[in-house]
């Protein structure tokens, strides 16, 4: 839940943030604005569902705010908090739709009283928005998600679809061979500003009213069919029945879910043919039309078919410089360089983009992650190359390549100077102890690391894997204690480590060259 704090008085935020416990009130988020206008920007970016608001400020004022939000369409709860007990701006409180109304100096535990109860109604509302929602699907989706289903089947085992061609022909009228038809697919981009905004992340009833303007449009169900892909969240699959009325209605309805919803769709077609034929383009044919057709050439009305496919000519990621060297470095001149070499044909429009290069790209950022960071790789988020409403954005594109790039720039070097620092503190450990069992595993618990990463930290700073540092410094010291004449070999053995002489012995030969007898007398003959 997100609460904006508007007051002209920086001091005034302050305290009123201190005032309550806001995670306790299912609070994540804290917003800040300083008089109206900054307040309507910060609205309608964010979306807060709590509002608590001054009334005297400079420029728009608390009552301009109050009026600007009545008109808003998304929920939400407003309590002013105000100096003034004047009755007009109680008035206008209540007029606008105002939660509530305090007046300054407030009591603490009231303010928190207050925001609770108005997070708690927030949730109750919400909670019967959705199920009002839910509820009206329940009713309509019944037989799309029956169709929805079948079709599913049908994809994976077209032999098996007695059933459902028989279905067809009972209650639509298809003919087998005489009646025409094709198949379509609409897609939209769920994960798009508007679209999260207007449906609060719920993609299922995104898709539920995407499916209803296309039934009602295409007159379900004498004319065709919407229903949803199973597995896919952003498609709604069409099934058109004389397809001859196809310009009448397929570029209006883009322009009617554009208008209704706020977002932008394509229309991909399957090939128009005799029932049941057309019927085998149902499914992945689509989606392959979907990842393959070239994204710098946009139709006007967004309807794509089969003849807009291009083959795939776009530059892998990682072709043309080292950005693997540039990312390790933490070059982002290069990086930049790199960036600007792979987009500067594509923005002049020149070449094909495709979905399938995009995955591509993906693909290879997560290999190069994997490669250079030592943290556990997180789940894979798209790439986004997406507006606000959902259409094809070239620059968003370029940006959040650069981004992740830059990211995982930061983040390698981050660790490269955490893991300096860890492996300076090892090896002052081992330098000190050195005489004493040292293993991994006793250091990976002192050091509060994973075994294998601190193994991979210590072999990229020092050089060695962390048994041969252990025992070249071991044989170092060795050497320094045989070349007196105060200890046996024996006690060598024990000051550096090693509980067996005969084991010492073996490991110092293999070492050094010479037995620790033969070290100790070529010493004292001075050589």
């Amino acid at each position: 839940m997100k609460v904006l704090l508007i007051d002209d008085e920086r001091h005034a935020r302050s305290v009123l943030k201190k005032m309550v416990d806001w995670s306790a009130a299912g609070v994540a988020t804290l917003l800040e604005a300083s008089d109206g206008e900054e307040a309507i920007a910060v609205i309608e970016r964010e979306r807060p569902q709590i509002i608590l608001t001054d009334m005297r400020m400079p420029g728009k004022d608390g009552v301009s705010l109050l009026e600007w939000l009545d008109t808003c369409p998304y929920p939400h709860k407003t309590i002013v908090i105000s100096a003034y007990s004047e009755y007009h701006y109680m008035q206008q409180t209540i007029r606008y739709g105002g939660f509530d109304y305090l007046v300054k100096p407030v009591d603490p535990e009231e303010v928190a009283e207050r925001v609770r109860k108005a997070a708690e109604e927030w949730r109750e509302e919400e909670r019967e928005r959705l199920e009002s929602i839910e509820n009206r699907i329940r009713v309509n989706e019944v037989t799309p998600l029956y169709w929805a289903h079948a079709f599913a089947q049908y994809a994976k085992q077209p032999d098996n679809g007695f059933v459902l061609l028989t279905r067809l022909q009972s209650e639509f009228g298809f003919v087998p061979g005489q009646t025409r038809g094709r198949v379509g697919l609409i897609a939209f981009e769920p994960a798009a500003e508007r679209a999260r905004e207007k449906f609060r992340d719920r993609v299922d009833l995104l898709r539920f009213a995407v499916e209803n303007i296309v039934n009602e449009m295409i007159g379900f169900p004498e004319k065709g069919l919407a229903f949803a892909m199973l597995g896919e969240e952003g498609f709604v699959q069409i099934l058109m029945k004389d397809t001859g009325i196809e310009s009448l209605w397929l570029g209006k309805i883009g322009a009617a879910v554009r208008r209704i919803l706020g977002v932008e769709i394509e229309i991909i077609l399957g090939e128009e043919g005799p029932f049941p034929g057309f019927l085998q383009e149902i499914g992945s044919p689509l989606i392959d039309i979907y990842m393959h057709r070239n994204l710098l050439k946009p139709r006007t009305e967004y309807v794509y078919t089969r003849a807009d496919m291009e083959e795939m000519k776009g530059r892998p990621l990682t072709e043309g410089g080292d950005l693997k060297a540039a990312v390790l470095g933490g070059n982002e001149y290069a990086i930049r360089q790199h960036i600007d070499s792979l987009m500067s044909s594509l923005e002049q429009g020149e070449g094909t983009l495709q979905r399938k290069q995009i995955a591509i790209w993906e693909k290879e950022l997560d290999l190069l992650r994997e490669q250079l960071s030592e943290q556990e790789a997180e789940s894979t988020r798209p790439l986004v190359y997406w507006a606000e409403d959902g259409r094809f954005s070239l620059p968003r594109l370029r940006a959040d390549l650069l981004n992740r790039l830059l990211e995982l720039a930061g983040r390698v070097s981050a660790e490269r100077e955490s893991g300096y620092k860890v492996i300076k503190q090892v090896r002052e450990y081992i330098d000190e102890h050195y005489g004493t069992p040292v293993t991994l595993q006793e250091l990976a618990r002192k050091f509060r690391l994973h075994p294998d990463l601190l193994a991979r930290h210590f072999k990229r700073e020092t050089g060695h894997n962390l048994k041969d540092y252990l025992t070249r410094l071991r044989m170092d010291k060795a050497k320094t204690l045989l070349s007196g004449h105060t200890l046996r070999v024996h006690e060598v053995a024990e000051a550096v480590g090693f509980a067996d002489e005969k084991y010492f012995s073996k490991a110092f030969k293999k070492h050094v060259g010479l037995t620790p007898s033969e070290y100790r007398k070529r010493r004292g003959n001075g050589g």
